[in-house]
């Protein structure tokens, strides 16, 4: 008897999980994408709310856990639809690439540490709420402008002249570092330096994985090992 109606609920059940797998199917397949623009307008809003003193004064706990779950949600996204797909939102040529993000990071986090110490310089002060956007949304977005959008516009671009074509990686690379450094700083020196390298090594992540998630991945374990630090002194 037990038995039975365990099968006629399951009977019941598997219409409605049908449906649902119909539903997001559709979701994910559509163009323009619903859940890519949600996550894209969930990203931006809650990147703009982290600069708000206000909000994180009142609520510091409830920030980090949208946060989180923002960025979990755009990389369960990763390879799901078209939008995402064009700025290179896409997984890896090979897994592995998901490691060597992380280890790269930390690496390139120690690396500079080790100059800033050596040099006798600062990493001066940022407040709570900019180092949390560091380590979360700042790398998804900048990875998603930077080799996303201006390394995939430069790469293409070069491509359709001649004389520029055997070149284009080399130029998507600089060209896309260069925006990178001036964006991040307007003084020219170690800071500039600082910043063009570290876009070098996300843009060879990107080149290398084919996928602007591992060089984001690996923008925010180099932000998180920097935040660390800081947090530490």
């Amino acid at each position: 008897m037990v038995g039975s109606r365990v099968g006629q609920t399951r009977a019941r059940m598997q219409p409605m999980s049908s449906l649902l797998r119909r539903a997001f199917s559709r979701l994910f397949e559509s163009t323009p994408n619903y859940v890519e623009v949600t996550a894209v307008l969930a990203v931006a809003l809650f990147a703009r709310l982290l600069y708000l003193p206000d909000i994180w004064k009142a609520s510091p706990q409830p920030c980090v856990v949208v946060a989180l779950f923002v960025c979990v949600s755009l990389y369960v996204c990763v390879d799901r639809g078209r939008l995402f797909t064009y700025f290179g939102w896409a997984k890896p040529l090979r897994p592995v690439s998901w490691l060597y993000a992380v280890l790269s990071g930390a690496l390139a986090a120690v690396g500079v540490l080790s100059v800033v110490r050596v040099a006798h310089m600062s990493l001066g002060a940022a407040s709570r709420e900019r180092l949390l956007y560091g380590v979360t949304l700042g790398p998804i977005l900048e990875e998603v402008f930077f080799r996303g959008a201006a390394f995939s516009v430069i790469y293409v671009t070069a491509s359709s002249v001649k004389s520029l074509a055997r070149f284009r990686i080399t130029l998507a690379i600089i060209g896309s570092c260069l925006l990178f450094a001036v964006a991040h700083t307007n003084t020219v020196g170690i800071p500039l330096f600082f910043f063009f390298g570290t876009g070098t090594l996300f843009a060879m992540m990107r080149w290398r994985s084919n996928s602007t998630a591992t060089a984001a991945l690996m923008h925010a374990t180099y932000n998180a090992v920097i935040a660390f630090v800081m947090l530490r002194h």
